[in-house]
């Protein structure tokens, strides 16, 4: 082990090279076994920092830079601070677009607006917000920071399902959606170009490069077509492999869709909130129900995934209330005509500056209470079929701009903690999906569901650990509703979990990816599309970086999917 110096002895040496010798010590300590956990880790930063007096607290991003390139596997698991962020096999970059009004107004608990400088229905103090303001929501910045983040936690970036967040986007002008989801995906093919300045200059020095780049020789402002971008991404070190935009149920069908296609998505999310009109018409919604069905199956007809942002507690804290939220949520999986294959739940919550907030000072309202927003979602949870996937619990909003009501950040555990107490089986996707585990492939089984919705048919087929109930990998395979005139099926999603493993890349033990279940999976999809329902061909929604994989087993480039005639 190297031996430092005492405090006299380090006159001659930098702050920056005890940094790196300690960062060496740190990570020979990981490798040697003396640090095998996260606290055991912050403990001995603490105790090195105050040892030799260092002012600014070592990150773990500066560690992981003194690692060799045959120890970083070794010492991830220490360092990661957020490892599951890409245990579903990607990695999850959002991007959020410059302060536009909301074509029909506000609805009564929407914070945020142009006339606070921050995205509609956003308070500005959001990290993908902050993330905005701070790169004056420019998509290019947006995108590279962050890459930038991950590179450093020594996250794979070779797979970014790319989230387009503020307002409603498909509802402004569609040149700007263009230029802003294009911006994103440049920024991930330039990234390893960029990556050299970041690191000799950091990230306030590229931000000025990037700015002013004719001063510094620079082009980074060169125009590209949409198209371009999109296909040399298919082929870069940084792909997009999903793309998803938000939006609002009235500006989700098929004028918008095509415009959302064009700029490469695969995922909508749409606020439905719940599924009642009376309602919508109470909380200044300005849709209906009808929007909602409508929108539902044409995204689901052009092969979209699709994910409902569900707002628990509109009507407050009364039984009648939560009640009416209990049926809501078991509605839109019991009536054909919704079947949405995510959920965002969203608890109301009371913030300056909504029409809620009026109501709740006047003695109007009532907000749903912690307690109460547990019992209720546990209820929800255990009610949710096996190819529904609950993406996120409450918004990450910080607990002091929070008025009244749910402050609680860590609502998801709690609602966990709740279905352990009760000894209750929750059988929706997150709960079961493969993380690290080491999976015994003798008990993988595929399995297949069917279920009708939107006029059309959806047959979710799994790899599953049935021993453990693990979920390995899945496919949506989907008749639509227009089938009998186009005699096309469409696959809208394959997915395979487990910890990213990089492309190219051999999966380890407890790795799930690139070990063929992806390929398997596709194979039963193509059969049953032929044999059971008569198909002549099959589309998949494919990201614009996994169009390459699909090219593999023949599929061609056909406007917005991959497609494949079946002999």
């Amino acid at each position: 082990m190297r031996k430092f110096k005492t405090n006299n002895e380090m006159t001659n040496e930098t702050n920056k090279d005890i940094r790196k010798n300690i960062s060496r010590e740190i990570i020979e300590k990981i490798l040697s076994g003396k640090i095998n956990s996260k606290d055991a880790l912050e403990r001995e930063k603490s105790d090195y920092c105050e040892k030799f007096g260092i002012a600014e607290y070592l990150n773990n991003p500066e560690i992981l830079q003194q690692a060799e390139t045959d120890e970083k596997d070794g010492i991830l698991k220490i360092l990661q601070k957020k490892p599951s962020r890409t245990y579903a096999g990607v990695t999850v970059i959002a991007c959020m677009t410059m302060p536009t009004k909301c074509p029909h107004g506000k609805c009564t608990y929407c914070p945020g607006g142009v006339e606070i400088d921050v995205p509609q229905s956003y308070t500005g103090k959001e990290p993908s917000t902050m993330r905005g303001i701070q790169n004056a929501f420019d998509s290019y910045l947006e995108t590279t920071s962050r890459l930038y983040q991950y590179h450093k936690l020594g996250h794979a970036i070779d797979k970014i399902e790319l989230i387009i967040m503020g307002g409603t986007l498909p509802a402004q002008d569609i040149d700007y959606m263009e230029y802003f989801s294009k911006r994103c995906i440049q920024a991930m093919n330039d990234f390893y170009e960029n990556l050299r300045t970041l690191e000799k200059y950091g990230e306030e020095k590229f931000t000025e490069i990037y700015n002013d780049d004719k001063k510094f020789g620079k082009n980074f402002h060169k125009f590209h077509y949409l198209e371009e971008v999109q296909r040399n991404n298919e082929r870069a070190n940084v792909r997009c492999v999903g793309l998803t935009f938000e939006s609002r149920p009235d500006y989700a069908k098929k004028e918008e869709i095509l415009r959302m296609l064009k700029c490469g998505a695969t995922r909508v999310e749409i606020g439905v909130q719940n599924p009642y009109d009376f309602v919508y018409s109470a909380v200044h919604r300005g849709h209906s129900v009808r929007d909602v069905i409508e929108s539902t199956q044409q995204l689901k007809d052009y092969g979209l995934k699709i994910c409902y942002h569900m707002m628990p507690g509109l009507l407050g804290n009364s039984e009648y209330g939560m009640e009416l939220d209990l049926r809501g949520f078991k509605k839109i999986f019991e009536d054909e005509n919704f079947m949405p294959d995510m959920l965002k739940i969203y608890p109301t919550l009371i913030i300056k500056g909504t029409k809620f907030y009026d109501e709740y000072a006047n003695g109007n309202f009532e907000p749903l209470t912690t307690e109460n927003a547990v019992r209720l979602i546990t209820n929800v949870m255990v009610a949710l079929p096996k190819w529904t996937r609950v993406m996120r619990i409450m918004r990450d909003i910080p607990a002091y701009m929070i008025e009244d009501g749910i402050k609680a950040s860590n609502l998801e555990q709690l609602v966990d903690e709740g279905l352990k107490r009760r000894n209750l089986k929750c059988v929706e996707i997150r709960h079961r999906e493969v993380r690290g585990e080491i999976v015994d492939l003798d008990n993988v089984r595929l399995l297949r569901e069917n279920y009708n919705a939107s006029k059309g048919q959806e047959i979710f087929l799994s790899y599953e650990d049935v021993k453990n109930d693990l979920l390995i990998g899945f496919l949506r395979l989907r008749i639509p509703s227009n089938f009998s005139k186009t005699k096309t099926a469409l696959i809208r999603e394959l997915h395979v979990y487990g910890k990213e493993v990089e492309i190219g890349k051999k999966a380890g033990a407890n790795e799930m990816q690139h070990r063929g279940f992806g390929k398997n999976l596709l194979k039963e999809a193509e059969r049953l599309a032929k044999e059971e329902f008569g198909a002549k061909k099959i589309s998949v929604m494919s990201g614009i970086g996994v169009r390459e994989y699909y090219k593999k087993f023949n599929y061609k480039r056909y406007k917005f999917w991959m497609r494949k005639n079946l002999k």
